[in-house]
């Protein structure tokens, strides 16, 4: 959980669009390295550099929400609970398929399969830029996206 904070931070530094594609890049560098793991500490050294890709892309995440939807309330709403529902949802489905995966393929496929939409994550974040000069990509610009998402919304690390 430590890591959040930091990526909260790197995110209201350099961007959250940055820090969003960057932590799928990261995430893909992880699965990579522990699919392709011959030893135990190589697998765990995979597993953590996914752990770090993943605490860039939670609070990206949220701020680029909260800067998609928040000026209409009802909708931030919405997208809010589709967010949280997602989590769980993917953590079950998650541990079915991946037994499912391990069972008829072999476990270095668990990481690879992620491999592929990652990759897409990647290069769909990065197209997906507003035009120069437009701060709505996650720098708070001297906290001004801090006053339009609320407190709390940049894991308390803002620059206000």
């Amino acid at each position: 959980g430590g890591l959040l904070l930091l990526g909260g931070k790197l995110s209201d530094l350099f961007g959250a669009r940055r820090m969003f594609a960057t932590g799928w890049l990261v995430l893909l560098a992880g699965s990579v390295v522990a699919g392709a793991a011959n030893e135990i500490w190589v697998e765990l050294l995979g597993r953590a550099v996914q752990g770090a890709g993943a605490a860039l892309i939670a609070p990206s995440a949220l701020t680029l929400l909260m800067m998609l939807f928040g000026g209409e309330p009802a909708q931030l709403g919405k997208a809010l609970a589709v967010y949280g529902a997602a989590a769980p949802a993917g953590g079950t489905a998650g541990v079915f398929l991946g037994g499912v995966i391990t069972e008829y393929l072999s476990w270095p496929w668990v990481f690879y399969v992620n491999a592929g939409p990652d990759a897409r994550r990647c290069r769909s974040a990065r197209l997906h830029r507003p035009a120069r000069g437009d701060h709505r990509d996650g720098r708070s610009g001297g906290g001004g996206l801090r006053r339009r998402a609320g407190p709390g919304s940049g894991m308390g690390l803002g620059r206000d």
